[in-house]
């Protein structure tokens, strides 16, 4: 079961994420390193905040936002209206049948949000949904258990699920880490 965010929550996080956030959001997608011509997937895009900074660095690529919240979807169609390179799939990641893999996948605070007993699930579905040559780039709170998840967690997640980390650094309130499947060389 979705829980879905009330009007309110809307509106602040909203008002939040595109006033007091958009220099994170902004640095975050910067170092996306994005040519332009990807096709990029924003799992648990939100309100689109950082989804539309994305889109507009893809002149040739696509952006596909996915929520399991509809009131979340609803909100980013507002914030993206305009861009024709965004198309919005609402549902859990591991019930929706994408037409083609991704370039690179964003997660951008939201795994510590899957319940723990889906968390393994939720990034074997992304992973499969991931090309050959493709980059996992995730961001995690860990200031837990009030708001996060051990850094550690999500790299045994992502290990598990065949990746290996190409880069990645830890904050004291959050951890990044790339990752992409290992290449013949990389096996020594």
């Amino acid at each position: 079961m979705v829980h879905e965010p009330s009007r309110g929550k809307i509106l602040v996080a909203n008002f939040i994420l595109k006033t007091f956030l958009r220099p994170t959001y902004s640095r975050f997608v910067k170092d996306l390193d994005l040519t332009g011509n990807e096709n990029v997937m924003d799992f648990g895009s939100g309100p689109g905040v950082m989804s539309r900074m994305v889109a507009l660095r893809l002149g040739k690529g696509h952006l596909t936002c996915v929520d399991a919240s509809r009131n979340w979807i609803e909100v980013a169609k507002r914030n993206l209206s305009g861009l024709q390179n965004v198309e919005f799939r609402l549902g859990r990641i591991s019930d929706i049948a994408f037409p083609s893999p991704f370039d690179v996948i964003v997660v951008h605070y939201v795994l510590h949000e899957v319940p723990r007993g889906q968390r393994e699930s939720t990034v074997k579905a992304l992973v499969s949904n991931l090309k050959s040559d493709g980059r996992l780039v995730i961001r995690e709170p860990t200031r837990e258990p009030y708001h996060g998840m051990p850094s550690t967690e999500f790299k045994e997640l992502m290990i598990s699920a065949g990746l290996v980390e190409t880069s990645g650094h830890s904050r004291r309130s959050h951890t990044t880490g790339v990752y992409r499947f290992p290449r013949a060389n990389d096996r020594g």
